[in-house]
């Protein structure tokens, strides 16, 4: 059975593949050269969406790296925890009934978190190199492939019909305009500090976890 890392990358590549699809209408019209350069530029954009959505689920899902796995008993309850607390609503639709009802909080006994600052600062270096890497590798594999494009279209009255010209780069603009300012994005992914973190967790225990009925049930 496939991990859930393992599934999403899985779908997350049949996404990317449906998102970029190759222009099968232009090889039959395009030289080689041409069509070789449009499959680099698509592999290389692909890897850069792969890499990047990577990196930003490990970012949105940071919460999770705050236990150590060294005892997978403290290491399932946190992160169960965790998932408890990030989807539990104020309210949710009845079954029969399209309005909203309100959602019991969690309790006390439910929270189990074992936090390892240690573990968090694993993750603060993985991510920095994770995005050295995209910088340097990946990001770079797109760059240079859409600069050798570049060149091509640029040159590509010399080479094709005025038609089918104005098809290649109809195709070309409207395939950049699908790319987003990867560098920019990249530099708005920073890891906050273990303090914002560990604050982020107790708000969500004061607004979730039914800290008044556990006191009552104290006194």
């Amino acid at each position: 059975m496939q991990s859930p890392a393992a599934v999403y990358l899985q779908e997350l590549r049949i996404a990317i593949r449906e998102q970029l699809k190759s222009p099968t209408h232009l090889f039959p019209i395009v030289p080689p050269r041409f069509a070789s350069a449009i499959e680099l530029v698509l592999e290389a954009a692909g890897k850069c969406f792969l890499d990047f959505r990577v990196i930003q689920a490990v970012y949105h899902k940071r919460h999770y790296y705050t236990c150590s796995r060294r005892d997978p008993i403290h290491y399932n309850e946190h992160i169960s925890t965790i998932s408890r607390l990030f989807q539990w609503k104020a309210q949710y639709p009845g079954p029969n009934n399209p309005n909203l009802l309100p959602t019991a909080k969690l309790p006390c006994h439910a929270v189990q978190l074992h936090p390892d600052k240690r573990e968090y600062e694993v993750l603060i270096t993985r991510v920095g190199e994770m995005k050295h890497l995209f910088v340097t590798v990946t990001y770079l594999a797109w760059c240079n492939a859409k600069r050798n494009l570049d060149h091509l279209i640029a040159s590509a009255f010399v080479w094709l019909p005025q038609s089918e010209e104005l098809m290649i780069r109809s195709w070309w603009e409207g395939f950049l305009r699908q790319i987003p300012p990867w560098e920019d994005m990249l530099e708005s992914i920073q890891l906050p500090e273990w303090e914002v973190v560990i604050g982020d967790l107790e708000s969500k225990i004061t607004e979730v976890v039914d800290l008044e009925g556990e006191w009552e049930r104290l006194c």
